[in-house]
């Protein structure tokens, strides 16, 4: 998976540089879509948490919550909330735009 990023800083203790990882929820989530074009929630979160345990204590809420930050949208379809791949998609090209 690629959902970790990598973060270095200086223990002030010390001054020797630490690796810090932080976890990048926008690739997680992309990763467990797997591809497929819109996936329901309630799928998503058991496929986040196959990829990483601390996942598993996500809610439908924190989900949202989450893809809010991130500027997608969770939209209802026949009934059941769902994230669209490509609303996920324009996240990480908007994200890499502001990167560069």
């Amino acid at each position: 998976m690629t959902g970790i990023t990598e973060l270095r800083h200086t223990d002030p203790g010390s001054g020797t540089p630490e690796l810090e990882t932080k976890p990048d929820h926008l690739a997680a989530i992309l990763d467990a879509m797997r591809g497929e074009v819109r996936v329901r929630t309630v799928a998503l979160l058991g496929r986040l948490a196959e990829f990483d345990p601390a996942y598993g204590a996500w809610t439908s809420r924190k989900l949202t919550a989450e893809l809010e930050l991130l500027g997608v949208a969770v939209k209802k379809t026949g009934g059941n909330s769902v994230v669209l791949l490509d609303h996920l998609e324009e996240a990480v090209s908007r994200r890499d735009s502001e990167d560069k």
